[in-house]
């Protein structure tokens, strides 16, 4: 389905202009690639307060072997 996704990754950025830069989540289901959500930043940026907290809280998970 990737030239599925592409056409609606072009499709959802034309109806986004004038942004540029924008990282999408599309998920491909039986029904075609479906639109989730646009992100203005592309890496683990949260804006959420306590995302330093949920994030140190995984990485000690991680560390123990808890994931």
């Amino acid at each position: 389905m990737w030239n599925a996704v592409v056409e609606l990754g072009k499709k959802a950025a034309l109806a986004f202009l004038p942004s540029k830069c924008l990282g999408w989540d599309i998920a491909v289901t039986p029904a075609g690639p479906v639109v989730i959500e646009a992100n203005r930043y592309w890496d683990p940026h949260n804006e959420d307060v306590e995302m330093r907290r949920v994030l140190r809280y995984l990485r000690d998970e991680c560390s123990r072997g808890g994931y």
